[in-house]
């Protein structure tokens, strides 16, 4: 039997059920010999609350008893033991099988079973693009805006003194004319979008415009 496990979801795959639709699974087993064989072993259930002993530094049993009932008396359940190993990732799968009549049994390791760990899905320690981009942005224009600074002040305008802020201020010119030049601009794109709109109406064929009773599939 091939034993398929998502940990907290049900995304080990779907088994079709007696209705003739088919259902989610957080565990289920299927067999590479029999294609017929998909059942569902257990079904997450976050009320479902784990008993923890200190056992190897930290071990945690999970038990679901929500899985299908082909076959079985009641629904098939999946015992879950996970032991503190502080080097084996995530998890590790250490043997799986079925223990007793759809009674199943898995024992896994994980560095989250052990004492001290806390998992925290918000927490990342890594930065995204946009977060790189804007720091990168940051320091350039600072360096641009301080550098040219010291150049005006010291070299350029030294004797309008180092605190004058309209004439140290690199291209202050430009800086100044920025936000008429955007505006500017905004309007010149306006204008060509909308000369563009009226320029493809005007070049509608008039067959388009149809004919009344006598409109075909000819006149287009």
């Amino acid at each position: 039997s091939t034993y398929e496990y998502s940990p907290c979801r049900n995304a080990a795959g779907q088994c079709p059920n007696a209705a003739g639709g088919s259902d989610t699974a957080m565990c289920r087993q299927t067999s590479k010999t029999d294609s017929t064989l998909c059942h569902v072993i257990a079904n997450y259930d976050a009320t479902i609350a784990p008993k923890f002993s200190l056992d190897n530094n930290g071990t945690w049993t999970f038990v679901y008893n929500n899985g299908d009932t082909d076959n079985c008396n009641g629904p098939r359940a999946l015992e879950i033991k996970l032991v503190c190993n502080e080097l084996a990732g995530d998890y590790a799968v250490i043997s799986a099988g079925e223990v007793d009549a759809c009674y199943y049994h898995f024992d896994m390791e994980s560095k989250w079973a052990c004492a001290g760990h806390v998992y925290n899905a918000s927490t990342s320690s890594s930065l995204s693009g946009g977060s790189v981009f804007l720091i990168v942005l940051t320091v350039l224009l600072f360096a641009y805006f301080a550098l040219g600074w010291l150049l005006c002040g010291c070299i350029h305008h030294k004797e309008r003194g180092f605190c004058d802020p309209i004439n140290n201020i690199p291209n202050v010119t430009f800086w100044m004319k920025l936000p008429s030049l955007v505006v500017t601009g905004c309007r010149v794109t306006k204008e060509t979008l909308l000369s563009l709109c009226h320029k493809n109406v005007n070049q509608v064929p008039p067959n388009y415009l149809g004919n009344g009773a006598n409109d075909n599939y000819q006149n287009i």
